[in-house]
């Protein structure tokens, strides 16, 4: 089964990271916590969540056999649980709730099973966990990629076609305000697959009792070869609103209303370049941090100056973040 390398991707890893903030906000008591995870071949995640919070107890579901062979191989503790099983039968046969669970459900992909299980996940955690879902965030098909080679009346029926697909699969988690346009812009595209969570979440637990809400902490999109958005939340208790939210108030990028998604753009920096911005940061909150890196480097590291400032900005407000990778002989 091919993997992408999650391991070296910047933006993939500063997403994990920003999850580990949010559960540092909920802390102290992290024992209190169950980490269930989609791993993949090179168990990252668990790795943060391993460094940051040796206390919580870390599970990997794995339904491929030879990833979870893989998954074997690269266990870097003996404490890792890794169970060769589909997070459907996991479910139903084998999750005992604890005190409080995180899941990270990391799909690939953009299926309506994968809010199905995600509102399943919902129904059966106890209140205070934490439920982060990925994924994809953009069409199947790129239509742009096609405008030189359709007229512009095939163009459109190809348009329609796919809007009328997806419209079916998708239609009990779609946003009553979803636009035409979505399938045109990224940023439009984000934002509708962010709301399907928010539909999917109030679905499944205006069934519960109406005694627990997800509360959005954080909503996030970012290229990995597809466009992907991360969205976290919290099974909260109503009566627990108020007080989660002034916990979770410090984290960065917090967004407790269903705003707009925030973009992570990391620029491949090299440790040169890195060192030499270093001495600019952080940069002060009444500048403009990619103007100042601008000016630091003087030259582009994307396809224009505006988009140059625009992954500066990005680097200034996730620098510490920044995964360091290195060759070594072993």
């Amino acid at each position: 089964m091919k993997h992408p390398p999650y391991h070296l991707r910047t933006n993939k890893a500063v997403d994990r990271l920003l999850l580990a903030e949010i559960i540092r906000a909920l802390g102290p008591n992290y024992e209190e916590f169950t980490y269930y995870s989609l791993a993949g071949p090179f168990l990252e995640d668990l790795r943060v969540i391993d460094h940051f919070f040796p206390e919580i107890r870390i599970v990997s579901l794995e339904s491929n056999e030879q990833t979870f062979k893989r998954q074997e191989f690269n266990r870097f503790s003996s404490r890792i649980e890794l169970l060769h099983t589909t997070l459907a039968d996991f479910l139903i046969h084998l999750y005992s709730p604890g005190t409080r669970d995180i899941f990270w459900l990391d799909y690939t992909d953009l299926k309506y099973q994968r809010f199905d299980e995600f509102q399943h996940v919902l129904k059966l955690v106890p209140p205070g966990s934490v439920i982060r879902i990925t994924l994809r965030a953009e069409p199947e098909i790129d239509l742009d990629s096609l405008e030189d080679k359709l007229s512009e009346e095939e163009l459109r029926r190809v348009r329609e076609e796919i809007e009328k697909t997806f419209t079916e699969e998708f239609d009990k988690v779609l946003p009553h305000s979803s636009e035409n346009s979505a399938f045109l812009k990224p940023t439009k595209f984000a934002r509708m697959v962010q709301l399907m969570v928010r539909r999917a979440a109030s679905t499944a637990l205006d069934t519960t009792g109406n005694t627990v809400d997800y509360l959005p902490v954080q909503s996030t999109y970012y290229n990995d070869n597809t466009q992907m958005i991360s969205v976290t939340g919290i099974v909260c208790l109503r009566t627990e609103m108020e007080r989660t939210r002034e916990k979770l108030k410090s984290v960065r990028r917090v967004d407790f209303d269903w705003g707009e998604p925030h973009r992570i753009d990391i620029p491949a920096l090299s440790v040169k370049e890195r060192l030499h911005l270093e001495r600019h940061l952080p940069v002060a909150s009444n500048q403009d941090a990619g103007e100042v890196l601008w000016q630091a480097l003087q030259y582009m590291i994307d396809q224009s100056v505006n988009r140059s400032k625009r992954q500066l900005a990005h680097y200034a407000d996730c620098h510490r973040e920044y995964p360091n990778f290195i060759r070594i002989s072993i």
